[in-house]
């Protein structure tokens, strides 16, 4: 299975999270914001947690001007689990910057 970040017109992100288990913790990580790997002691608290990044993650994004890569594409590891969200896409009207 592949997945691939959608960017939503109406200044929305669809993001995928692959979530594996990692010994006694779990992994989560987001192959469309390069760089995003959160653990957490359960599935749940890992994908919370990488919602909670993700969202950092686009505040930076935005803040510098930068955007999201929309064409990435990944192979889900085999038992892994796969969570989207969709996130606001944050404005630069709204995070401070004129």
């Amino acid at each position: 299975m592949s997945t691939a970040l959608k960017i939503r017109p109406e200044c929305a992100v669809d993001i995928a999270f692959i979530i594996e288990e990692d010994g006694t913790r779990y992994h989560a990580y987001c192959p469309q914001l390069k760089g995003l790997h959160i653990d957490g002691g359960n599935e749940r608290e890992a994908f919370n947690r990488a919602i909670q990044a993700a969202e950092i993650y686009l505040l930076s994004l935005s803040r510098h001007g930068e955007t999201v890569a929309s064409d990435v594409r990944v192979e889900v590891p085999e038992g892994a689990i796969v969570r989207t969200v969709t996130l606001e896409w944050p404005l630069l009207r709204t995070s401070g910057i004129s």
